[in-house]
């Protein structure tokens, strides 16, 4: 049976161009807090939309894991909520032991004003 509910006049709609919020690439500083440990990881993002984040780690996080989040798009840091909603190992580079980890965080906690300022500069960037 076809699912027609990603289908469109062109054709099947890709992954990509069925998410809610266009994505940029944008390498902006973020301070992850997780556990209840509140382990602080500082790393920058692979890519950032007005819906949520995609970092890479050095660890493995649980899906639907809590996170606090600290993003430094300018001189005053957003702060909120997410949640980890998908990770993908990458296999290491020749010489290296560990794996590293693709991680989808989506925003769960996040004020309508810093959710438009994240929509503002993907919609720069990607012009």
């Amino acid at each position: 049976m076809v699912d027609f509910k990603n289908f469109h006049e062109g054709g099947f709609m890709s992954y990509e161009e069925r998410r809610k919020f266009p994505r940029a690439n944008y390498p902006c500083r973020i301070i992850l807090f997780s556990g209840e440990e509140r382990e602080v990881l500082s790393l920058h993002t692979e890519n950032i939309s007005a819906g949520g984040i995609r970092i890479i780690l050095d660890k493995k996080m649980d899906i639907n894991s809590s996170v606090d989040i600290e993003m430094f798009l300018e001189v005053k840091p957003i702060k909120c909520k997410g949640r980890v909603v998908w990770m993908t190992d990458i296999r290491p580079v020749k010489g290296e032991k560990s794996f590293i980890f693709d991680v989808g965080i989506e925003f769960t906690e996040i004020t309508e004003e810093d959710k438009d300022k994240i929509q503002q500069l993907v919609e720069m960037l990607i012009k």
